[in-house]
């Protein structure tokens, strides 16, 4: 895996081996593909008949994703003065303070939005993108798809402190490494 750098200032992402596209990237490019995203809502389809999101159909997630997708990417890649500190949270609500590589979430054009973008906070305005997922439910462990966003969040932090990534100069040294 390695580290490339986004189209946002400060933001980056991880590229894993064997994949066509960093994560940033393929996130984006499978919530705005209706195949990818009418196979998703049809395996998940019991979650979208939840009071939650009002018991709303497949084909209305579909367009309510894309729609969704298109102006997410939009406020993120068109907006040059961006705060990644307002738009990245905590991934725990409960934690008070800041640690060291801090997992953190964005959510998509709202926060009742199910679009959600997981990273790493490297330093204040710093930030890593390990992965996204389509967040249906309360808790990511309820499903195997959040679950591996988890999985990729604790692999990604373990990356960076084995590489002695702790602030932005290091991160900055490991992606020049990596050319």
């Amino acid at each position: 895996m390695k580290i490339v750098a986004t189209f946002v200032e400060n933001l980056f992402t991880f590229w894993y081996e064997g994949f066509t596209k960093d994560e940033f990237a393929l996130q984006f490019s499978n919530w705005k593909d209706p195949e990818y995203l009418y196979e998703f809502f049809k395996s998940n389809h019991e979650d979208l008949h939840r009071s939650i999101w009002r018991y709303i159909s497949i084909e209305y997630a579909i367009d309510k994703t894309i729609n969704d997708a298109f102006e997410f990417e939009s406020q993120l890649l068109d907006n040059p003065n961006i705060n990644l500190e307002e738009r990245f949270k905590k991934l725990d609500d409960m934690q008070t303070s800041f640690i060291n590589l801090n997992k953190s979430k964005c959510y998509g054009i709202d926060t009742r939005s199910w679009l959600r973008l997981y990273g790493l906070r490297v330093e204040k305005g710093v930030y890593v993108i390990t992965g996204g997922a389509i967040k249906l439910t309360k808790k990511m462990e309820e499903r195997a798809h959040t679950s591996e966003e988890l999985i990729k969040l604790e692999k990604g932090r373990n990356f960076l402190l084995e590489e002695n990534v702790f602030d932005s100069d290091g991160l900055n040294d490991l992606i020049e490494f990596q050319l």
